[in-house]
């Protein structure tokens, strides 16, 4: 994991703050920079590029991610109740740090860079695993039924829980996010059950 000084985690939140709020075109140094009230130069000077920022947001995303692992598998659970540990945390880290919804959306950040792009691949792909182990823990368990893939357990509860968010951030934050995910994880418990 990559240590940032406090003058680039001010950028790289400078920079969450400006794409979640103004789209993925507004990431330019020069645009991230006004927001700060420096000069470009001055923004040159923590980082050497744009990519280098965009690296940022990365490294910004994956230790949020991890940290939410870490703190939800810290007790001794079953594989289901882990899962839902770490979507419960997910889901309120949205719901008090609305930012954090552009972790979904920043592939396309990172769409011209190989390098970039293959470290949001890396995570994704690293949290995908972690639920995917615990899903089949569940499914030897008994937990869940043995009749379901835990791959596909786990594209219907993270796609669902993804596009819940996506809808609630459409919707204006309108509707209350922690009742609307407590229903679907009580569906998909029964649905897993079965």
């Amino acid at each position: 994991m990559k240590k940032y000084t406090s003058s680039q985690r001010k950028i790289t939140k400078a920079a969450i703050s400006l794409i979640s709020r103004e789209g993925i075109c507004s990431a330019t140094v020069h645009k991230i920079a006004l927001k700060l009230k420096v000069t470009d130069a001055a923004l040159y000077k923590h980082y050497s590029s744009k990519n280098a920022i965009l690296e940022s947001l990365l490294y910004y995303f994956e230790e949020k991610i991890n940290k939410i692992l870490k703190q939800a598998l810290k007790e001794e659970k079953d594989g289901l109740s882990s899962v839902k540990s770490i979507y419960d945390a997910i889901v309120a880290s949205v719901e008090k740090d609305k930012e954090l919804i552009l972790f979904n959306k920043c592939v396309d950040l990172f769409k011209n860079s190989r390098e970039l792009k293959g470290h949001y691949n890396e995570i994704a792909d690293s949290f995908k695993d972690s639920i995917i182990t615990l899903l089949r823990e569940a499914s030897l368990s008994k937990i869940i039924s043995k009749r379901h893939d835990p791959e596909i357990l786990f594209l219907i509860l993270h796609g669902s829980i993804c596009q819940m968010i996506y809808d609630w951030e459409r919707e204006l934050y309108s509707f209350d996010l922690s009742a609307r995910y407590a229903r679907l994880w009580e569906s998909f418990e029964k649905v897993a059950a079965n």
